[in-house]
């Protein structure tokens, strides 16, 4: 059996007999949700192929594969291909402008289909980017404080790691938080 996460590629599965030349008659019955699957062959593999799951539970695949000889037909066995279901956000980080030390937008991720417990880790990046960033130090919860002392634009984004399942990580879109100089008064006539 395998386990895959939605849109994710299988691997192989080559079938092979006692008997030399024994060919090969399978078929696939799925779960409702499930596309992309090869429904029937008759070679000796089950080709790799990208399975989507579109509901929000993980969802089973199964071959029924039949070996023959001639008249001879062998024992049908299963094989299953568990689809886990994507997880997705269902809240993304929101940029804000804020004055030099004041109070920026809280940074907010939030996801649904995930397997097992979520963990999460922040970043920072000089460029608007949801890679390469700079992880910040002990922001392990779901939402993140950004600083407001420095100048300029700072790019933050999250991830969210799941314990179980083949579906292991989501990234979150980017956040720009731009601090901006403090408005003062110039002179009052």
């Amino acid at each position: 059996s395998q386990e895959i996460c939605s849109n994710q590629t299988t691997a192989v599965i080559n079938l092979t007999s006692n008997i030399t030349n024994a060919t090969f008659q399978w078929t696939a019955t799925a779960e409702t949700g499930l596309s992309g699957f090869i429904q029937s062959g008759t070679s000796n593999s089950i080709p790799s192929q990208t399975i989507v799951n579109s509901e929000s539970t993980s969802k089973v695949l199964k071959y029924v594969v039949t070996p023959s000889l001639n008249d001879c037909i062998g024992v049908p066995k299963e094989y299953t291909i568990t689809v886990d279901a994507a997880p997705v956000f269902t809240k993304q980080p929101i940029p804000s402008e804020v004055c030099e030390n004041g109070i920026a937008t809280l940074l907010e991720v939030d996801s649904k289909n995930g397997k097992g417990t979520a963990t999460y880790k922040w970043f920072s990046n000089t460029t608007d980017s949801n890679t390469g960033g700079t992880p910040i130090d002990g922001e392990n919860s779901n939402s993140y404080q950004p600083p407001t002392a420095a100048l300029g634009t700072t790019f933050y984004y999250a991830e969210i790691l799941f314990s179980l399942g083949k579906c292991s990580k989501i990234v979150s879109n980017t956040a720009a938080v731009s601090v901006v100089n403090q408005i003062q008064l110039s002179s009052i006539a």
